[in-house]
């Protein structure tokens, strides 16, 4: 049995997505930040649980060819990237592979398994939210704490260019200016390059007047800046628009301070693309998005189905009134959104397709329960967490449903995180 604190040598057998190496000594599981597949590790154990062991890495005696250079003074401390010391055609098979997995511990053996769907690994993040540290400079929370971890001197990789700019002028207007920190800063940018800043904290009126001031004469880009004293407080407009408007695969879309938006455009593209390819194979002429918050994939799959009826289905009363508000603002007129439980609409429609993308806990067995009174022909399930999906996918299986194509798509690079789009189809 290992114990805390003992030294040993270990082959890393496999890699996960969180950017730990795997080693089996004697059978054991020990997990080790930071080394890779093929490497061999002089490691020390840190934590030992009933079923595996944490370590720490001492040394490599051998690399992986497969390593490279982390470019980032601020990784790993960070915790917003995983994965930057493996090269980025590895990640892809990591991801695969943890997707992989996670369907075959639950017993589900997809018709098709699609290779990952890549973008572009750096700058691609449209939203970032950051902090400062008690020196008043730009910062990020470690994983899973409050411990800052500096924004990188030359810009953080993941994000895009102005955002790096905008944290920089930020913390010398804060040391110039004796201004008191925002307890946090959020940036969003549109597709077509506009910045929108939120601020917030509890500024004085001449704080935050010296905050627009100072951006707006340095960025030409920021068209909107709001802010709040508390993250239970609504966002006000203190400069231009508070809502930002940008466009995601033809389709116009206002998106409010508050509201869930995908942060990687050309991911998005991909993962929505995947949606409509598979939606191109199943015959309907009605559809039910039943967690279709401000209506993005209802709105997407209308613009290119025009003979099909769509249907929005979603509890929160705020994310249906901006979908509503973006159905008029493109002038569809087969989309429809409806504030409510799923089950209200189950009981009365019969859609030949229905498209599900749940938070992070996956469907709840209510919700497989609505999917199974509803029957629809096709289901087609987007997921942010690959074990909740597979989870749910032998679930559906037993009613009478197989997993008919699976495609991994890594919608944030570098990072552990890693979408998955599945097609079901009805077979009994």
């Amino acid at each position: 049995m290992l114990t805390v604190g003992e030294k040993i040598k270990v082959t890393i057998t496999d890699t996960t997505p969180m950017g730990a190496g795997v080693a089996k000594p004697d059978g054991f599981t020990v997990f080790c930040p930071g080394v890779l597949t093929g490497e061999v590790c002089n490691i020390r154990i840190t934590e030992v649980k009933k079923n595996y062991a944490m370590a720490e890495c001492v040394d490599v005696d051998e690399t992986s060819p497969r390593r490279c250079d982390a470019d980032c003074s601020s990784y790993p401390a960070c915790g917003g990237c995983t994965l930057r010391h493996a090269d980025y055609s590895f990640e892809a098979e990591i991801k695969e592979n943890a997707v992989r997995h996670a369907l075959i511990k639950c017993g589900v053996t997809p018709r098709m398994f699609n290779n990952i769907v890549m973008p572009r690994e750096e700058g691609y993040r449209n939203k970032v939210s950051f902090r400062f540290d008690r020196h008043g400079k730009a910062c990020f929370y470690s994983a899973e704490s409050h411990k800052a971890a500096r924004f990188p001197d030359d810009g953080c990789r993941v994000c895009p260019e102005v955002f790096s700019s905008i944290a920089a002028h930020l913390t010398n207007t804060i040391a110039e200016k004796k201004l008191t920190p925002p307890d946090e800063v959020m940036l969003r940018m549109s597709l077509s390059g506009e910045v929108n800043v939120a601020l917030t904290g509890k500024l004085s009126d001449a704080e935050i007047g010296a905050y627009v001031i100072s951006l707006c004469s340095r960025f030409a880009d920021i068209t909107g800046i709001v802010t709040r004293k508390t993250v239970k407080d609504r966002y006000r407009a203190v400069m231009g628009e508070k809502h930002l408007t940008t466009e995601l695969m033809g389709v116009d879309f206002r998106v409010s301070p508050e509201a869930f938006f995908q942060v990687n455009y050309e991911g998005a593209e991909m993962l929505f693309g995947e949606v409509v390819r598979l939606a191109r194979k199943a015959p309907f002429t009605s559809c039910a998005d039943l967690y279709c918050g401000t209506g993005t994939i209802g709105m997407i799959l209308a613009s290119r189905f025009k003979d099909a009826r769509f249907t929005g289905v979603e509890i929160n009363a705020e994310a249906v009134a901006d979908a509503k508000y973006n159905a008029k603002l493109n002038k569809m007129k087969n989309v429809d959104f409806f504030c409510g439980d799923a089950a209200g609409y189950a009981k009365d429609e019969k859609p030949g397709l229905v498209v599900v993308d749940p938070p992070r806990r996956g469907l709840s067995d209510s919700m497989i329960d609505i999917l199974r009174e509803i029957g629809a022909e096709t289901v087609i399930y987007v997921s942010c967490n690959p074990f909740t999906l597979s989870r749910d996918l032998a679930k559906m299986v037993e009613l009478g449903y197989a997993a008919d194509e699976v495609t991994p798509v890594n919608m944030f690079p570098r990072s552990e995180h890693c979408e998955v789009v599945c097609a079901l189809r009805k077979t009994t």
